[in-house]
């Protein structure tokens, strides 16, 4: 009995771990994505990542995804992921490519990287580039996104 107890715990800790993950989208048309930002007039924030980074799924799960699925964080930011993997994407120009390719053509070397555009796939704040201080990871990414709105507002994009 305590075993099958265990077990049930155990399941229902798994699917809300996969439910929080699941609330981060996946990148698929960037193009698409960029028209929705200008309408809002926000930055996009493409988490750069990998299915065997620990780090990546702590990102996902604890801050990102929860943003993401925030209505208030709609009129911050469109957020999404991209894997190194072949996941299809159409980039910012329209071109189709895959998440791989189009992590290799932004140069992303080490994941979790945060990277913030404006809606013509020009950056906009500094990268956050792994997790640091977990503790003010969440400062960090508000400060990111503050100076993503600032250069958004500067530019006219």
């Amino acid at each position: 009995m305590k075993l099958g107890l265990c077990v049930g715990v155990m399941l229902a800790i798994s699917v809300l771990d996969i439910a929080r993950a699941e609330l981060l989208p996946i990148a698929h048309d960037l193009d698409s994505d960029a028209a929705q930002a200008a309408a809002r007039e926000v930055p996009i924030v493409i988490m750069f990542s990998s299915d065997e980074c620990p780090y990546c799924d702590l990102i996902a799960r604890y801050y990102l995804g929860p943003l993401a699925a925030d209505p208030a964080t709609a009129e911050r930011a469109v957020i999404r992921m991209v894997k190194d993997d072949a996941t299809p994407i159409v980039d910012f120009a329209g071109v189709r490519t895959s998440h791989a390719e189009f992590s290799a053509r932004q140069g992303v070397q080490l994941v979790p990287t945060l990277r913030f555009f404006s809606s013509a796939g020009e950056r906009l704040a500094d990268d956050l580039v792994g997790v640091g201080v977990e503790d003010f990871y969440l400062a960090y990414l508000y400060q990111r996104l503050d100076q993503a709105h600032t250069a958004l507002l500067s530019s006219g994009n």
